[in-house]
């Protein structure tokens, strides 16, 4: 899922909240404020089949045709560094965690 060679910058976010008044309860307006480089990632995987069909009894390690979707977050730790974790499904019910870290030289 990391993709180190595609850049963002830092999204800033601003708010003030209007809090509900009650009566005997003195409330202030809070200012809201966040930084955030997360983005959200989505990918469709899939491969053809080894074999003649899906399975090959004979050689089971020869893989079936495949075909899964993931949907994650990563987050870029300066211009090198990027995390990324992400949780998937497939065509053979499997759910499947994937957690990678790419460094850009």
């Amino acid at each position: 899922m990391p993709s180190p060679g595609n850049s963002s910058s830092p999204a800033p976010s601003i708010g003030l909240s209007i809090p509900g008044s009650q009566p005997g309860v003195p409330l202030e307006t809070p200012f809201n404020y966040a930084l955030a480089t997360i983005d959200i990632v989505a990918e469709i995987l899939g491969n053809t089949s080894a074999g003649a069909g899906n399975e090959n009894p004979a050689a089971p390690e020869a893989a079936g045709g495949e075909f899964s979707g993931f949907i994650g977050g990563r987050v870029r730790l300066g211009a090198s560094l990027v995390l990324s974790a992400g949780v998937g499904y497939d065509n053979n019910n499997a759910t499947l965690l994937r957690v990678g870290v790419a460094v850009n030289f």
